[in-house]
């Protein structure tokens, strides 16, 4: 009968044999991008951990670890590093700082139309109660069959979009500083770089 030790390292060789085996599909490239260039820690849970002679440098107790250069505490849909954006760029040109935040289809769930349109006019009233500067960016995929009206807010730190974001229910924002965007988790605040700003702007 196997020891409990020797069962959990069986099993994390398992998981390291079907990563080594891994080929990424191609059309999930964009992915890629999203967690620039590929760079990523990847947590495995094995039940009971992983014996800590044998865990790799940097893992943690109760999960092996593939250390690379971001961690990723959750996944967000890939669609979310494929938006483009639309609208009318700021009076007097783009913000050093600023959020986008939208309160269409909450936690990821696709909504109809009257929802949507209810959720974005309480979203803009509450901007306009706080008093914060804002402007309209409707973010969408490249062929624009699918769209999300939301609000440019300009601020100091990502912080208040956190806020807004997690109000209305929203998995993730997006923030802009010195025309780099990043994609923010909304509920643990990690930033993912996505590149120039006005690569994805298309007006």
């Amino acid at each position: 009968m196997k020891s409990e030790n020797e069962s959990r390292k069986e099993s994390y060789q398992r998981v390291a044999k079907l990563l080594a085996s891994y080929k990424p599909d191609p059309t999930f490239r964009s992915l890629g991008d999203m967690l620039s260039d590929g760079a990523m820690m990847v947590t495995f849970r094995i039940p009971g951990g992983v014996p800590s002679a044998e865990q790799p440098s940097g893992a943690s107790s109760g999960g092996a670890i593939l250390p690379r250069a971001q961690t990723l505490r959750r996944m967000l849909p890939v669609e979310f590093s494929q938006v483009y954006f639309r609208g009318q760029p700021p009076i007097g040109g783009w913000p050093e700082r600023f959020a986008v935040v939208t309160a269409h289809n909450p936690e990821g769930v696709v909504n109809d139309p009257s929802a949507n349109e209810t959720a974005d006019q309480s979203l803009r009233e509450e901007i306009e109660r706080i008093g914060l500067t804002h402007f309209r960016v409707t973010g969408g995929s490249l062929d624009g069959r699918h769209q999300e009206p939301g609000w440019g807010i300009v601020l100091a730190t990502p912080e208040l979009a956190r806020d807004l974001s997690e109000r209305f229910k929203q998995l993730a924002y997006f923030w802009v500083e010195n025309s780099q965007f990043s994609l923010v988790d909304t509920q643990t605040g990690e930033r993912l770089q996505q590149g120039a700003w006005l690569d994805r702007w298309l007006g």
